[in-house]
């Protein structure tokens, strides 16, 4: 389900979040991170443990944060809104932050701050957000853990297809690919020229705790395939086969295929 809200904001010093008690009882929370999935767990403290700054209850997601149990599941996807918060009530109600709005950094007297001032002083009037604000979030009712169903729902709301014309007037076909890969548990992070201009590079992660082979396809010419590191420099100079690619569990492959020099 994609939801679109929009707000007007007068307000200052204050957030605004959207709640979604799930009826899922677990506290921990599996969010989508750099290359991985992390599980964070909710816990409840005392403020009077803490005479300087409170733990955070906030944490950091990329493109979801969700939940799931025996039977249930659900997943959250936000459009440029890291900030979630899974509350401890039972009810496994995840938080999402729309506005943090604030007009002075590194305030004091703050109650989760009891310490004093957080830093120099800075003001920042543009942080208290005025205005109108539309915000796009979706919601599907699988567990973070089932992993094709939510990269494939990932990648459909942070990746739409956006079709545009260029001045090539000749028929297009009706379908095609640059690269596909058999297996959607792996994670597609680029498909990019290579930064010297001479090969393709495409990465994938496995978000799962079992190694994942799939097969590789390519619409254009390639003198074969070739592991490399992030920096694009290749760990073997050994052809890997791209019917079997094999990405270790919670690992990342990055192929460097080599295009023809007269293209």
């Amino acid at each position: 389900m994609f939801v679109t809200t929009t707000v007007v904001n007068r307000a200052e010093d204050h957030r605004l979040r959207v709640l979604f008690p799930t009826g899922i009882r677990t506290r921990t929370a599996t969010a989508d991170s750099a290359f991985c999935l992390v599980e964070r767990e909710s816990r409840d403290f005392d403020p009077a443990e803490y005479s300087i700054e409170h733990p955070p209850r906030v944490a950091p997601m990329l493109r979801f944060v969700g939940l799931g149990d025996e039977g249930n599941g659900f997943t959250l996807f936000a459009d440029g809104l890291p900030e979630y918060e899974l509350s401890s009530d039972g009810r496994g109600t995840l938080a999402l932050t729309l506005l943090r709005c604030v007009g002075l950094l590194g305030a004091d007297g703050l109650i989760t701050r009891p310490g004093g001032k957080g830093g120099w002083h800075n003001e920042t009037p543009e942080a208290q957000c005025p205005g109108t604000h539309r915000f796009r979030y979706a919601l599907l009712l699988r567990s973070p853990h089932e992993y094709e169903e939510v990269n494939a729902a990932a990648e459909r709301f942070h990746a739409p297809l956006l079709p545009f014309t260029r001045k090539n007037t000749t028929p297009l076909p009706r379908s095609g690919s640059l690269l596909s890969w058999s297996n959607g548990t792996v994670v597609p992070s680029a498909v990019k020229l290579s930064e010297d201009g001479h090969a393709v590079i495409a990465r994938f992660w496995n978000p799962s705790t079992q190694p994942q082979a799939c097969a590789l396809e390519t619409s254009f010419e390639h003198g074969g395939a070739r592991n490399a590191r992030l920096d694009e420099t290749l760990t073997s100079k050994k052809k890997v086969d791209v019917s079997d690619i094999k990405t270790p569990a919670r690992g990342i492959t990055t192929l460097r295929m080599e295009l023809p020099r007269s293209m």
